[in-house]
């Protein structure tokens, strides 16, 4: 039987110093961390270094260590393991020394996010790394929900490069029904391969959209029967550890114990920006 409401936690990737319009880099991340204040809600950040330089960058990794959130390891440079012109030697030396960079945090757990969500496209690569993780005693920082929120917003900030007085009511509007609609397909897909409910792990970005729009996206997610769990509580479920032996690995940890199951009906890349293109196209966004 379903709960009568699934659970879910916000997990944040890539915090920034980039420049964007409307907002300061300092600014965005005030505003993200407000909104998970006003819901009362301990999310995670997944950081890498060389996205945070300088005394700037240094500030608003100490914002989110105040405020209790959990700091886990994205890499310093955010490699893609998939890349041929990665070796698995490099991409172990890129997840040291994005380490190395949290440590010191209050909230620094030993939780690994994958780059883009790529785990392996060899089996030698996937087998590899994953015995790595053993080694250095860290837990894979898994997705459960999946979401084109980065495409969403690489369009909305290219519009408002163009038009900093551009309507933003539609791109809000979208993006609460995209995420809504994602949660609720990765909440189904987990009965359907676990055959149990799950706290799910969402997967949003440190952006200009979520820095807008991510109060009123949490108020729509409670308003349609979701509640928030502290990440704590999220990464505490440790049956969501197995993995599958498919290939290429990585994307969320539903999906890929799906595809490990032959569930028909997947996409892949799960969340790719074509899904979205044509539909913002037609709505003129």
């Amino acid at each position: 039987m379903y709960q009568a409401k699934p659970l879910f936690t916000v997990t944040l990737d890539d915090a920034n110093t980039f420049e964007t319009p409307l907002l300061s880099p300092r600014e965005r991340n005030q505003k993200i961390l407000a909104a998970l204040d006003n819901h009362r809600h301990q999310g995670a950040v997944f950081v890498n270094g060389s996205f945070l330089p300088g005394w700037q960058g240094s500030a608003i990794l100490a914002d989110w260590d105040r405020r209790g959130h959990l700091i886990g390891n994205h890499t310093y440079d955010h490699s893609n393991y998939h890349s041929e012109a990665v070796s698995v030697r490099d991409f172990q030396r890129d997840f040291i020394r994005g380490d190395d960079w949290i440590r010191r945090c209050r909230g620094y757990r030993k939780l690994f996010r994958f780059p883009y969500l790529k785990e392996g496209d060899s089996a030698d690569k996937v087998t590899q790394m994953r015995q790595f993780l053993q080694r250095m005693h860290y837990r894979n920082a898994y997705v459960t929900i999946d979401t084109s929120d980065w495409y969403i917003d690489e369009r909305m900030t290219a519009r408002l490069a163009l038009d900093p007085q551009q309507p933003l009511a539609g791109y809000k509007a979208y993006y609460l029904g995209h995420v809504l609609e994602r949660a609720n397909y990765y909440q189904d897909l987990s009965h359907r391969v676990l055959g149990r409910p799950v706290c799910h792990t969402v997967l949003l970005h440190s952006n200009l959209l979520n820095a807008l729009f991510l109060d009123e996206l949490l108020g729509h997610m409670q308003a349609h029967g979701w509640q928030l769990a502290d990440a704590e509580q999220a990464y505490g479920e440790h049956y969501l550890e197995q993995q599958s032996n498919s290939l290429p690995a990585g994307e969320s940890r539903i999906w890929s114990l799906a595809r490990a199951g032959d569930i028909p009906g997947l996409r892949y890349p799960a969340e790719g920006a074509d899904y979205e293109a044509a539909k913002m196209e037609a709505m003129g966004l």
